[in-house]
């Protein structure tokens, strides 16, 4: 079972690094160049939210939720946030919300 649907525009060392807490559904090694519409499909299939830093997934009514990280930065800071957003929130929250996950409000 996984927990998150890592989009390809996510870079591979925060994948390697939320890997240590999660089992990640990484796009750009199953099914490299997917549409939009095909990641939302699988974040569908697999019943979890997608990570990812494109906002055209804002476009869609219906999803089991949308991590949107808002600024590249530190790999790590960003592993950090989306742990953080993560643990707080309970699979009810996520559904057909946009998550914003902001890494510069945390520090390496």
């Amino acid at each position: 079972m996984y927990d998150l649907v890592a989009d390809e525009d996510i870079p591979k060392p925060v994948v390697e690094k939320l890997r240590d807490t999660y089992k990640i559904f990484y796009i750009a090694e199953e099914q490299k160049g997917s549409t939009d519409r095909e990641v939302l499909e699988k974040s569908r299939e697999l019943e979890i939210p997608i990570l990812t830093f494109d906002n055209d997934f804002f476009r869609y009514d219906s999803h089991p939720g949308i991590m949107h990280i808002t600024q590249r930065t530190n790999y790590s800071i960003i592993a950090k946030a989306v742990k953080d957003i993560r643990e707080k929130t309970e699979k009810e929250e996520v559904e057909d919300s946009v998550l914003r996950v902001n890494p510069s409000l945390y520090r390496d």
